[in-house]
């Protein structure tokens, strides 16, 4: 039983830490009259985070496909827009790493002339990489278990 030794290892779990709402409201003015609005698409991702004692604040940016007909034809257009948003977990510090979904819940479009109010509903589920640690044989030759608790 040479070189028998216990020792500390590090590992991470990801963990669910909170799944929220938001709303991202843009308006886009064009040079003709909206007639009619085809589709909207968007799509967003968080683009950093910084996460204290308890809390973390994130900042977003949403690519917004605007498709409407002026009366002449259709025309299509790409914006984006910015979001923040935070959100409060007593498993945050200020070394957890934090994993993003973002999902697009709901799109409304309202028309006045040619400007579209749009309003986005985003879904963002929070995951963060937690440290841990257990005590664990690492070292050993010619080791036989004899029961099934070690």
């Amino acid at each position: 039983m040479s070189n028998l030794q216990f020792q500390n290892v590090n590992y991470f779990t990801k963990q669910f830490v909170a799944k929220m709402q938001t709303t991202v409201n843009v308006r886009i003015s064009v040079k003709k009259e909206i007639a009619s609005v085809v589709s909207v698409g968007s799509e967003s991702a968080i683009v950093s985070y910084d996460s204290t004692n308890g809390n973390a604040s994130f900042y977003g940016k949403t690519l917004i496909k605007f498709l409407y007909n002026d009366g002449m034809g259709l025309v299509s257009s790409n914006y984006n827009a910015d979001f923040t948003a935070d959100v409060q977990n007593e498993l945050l510090t200020t070394d957890t790493k934090l994993l993003f979904d973002v999902v697009t819940m709901d799109t409304k479009v309202d028309t006045n002339a040619n400007t579209a109010m749009l309003t986005i509903v985003l879904e963002i589920a929070v995951f963060g990489y937690f440290p841990q640690s257990v005590n664990c044989l690492v070292g050993g030759e010619n080791i036989y278990a004899c029961k099934d608790n070690i």
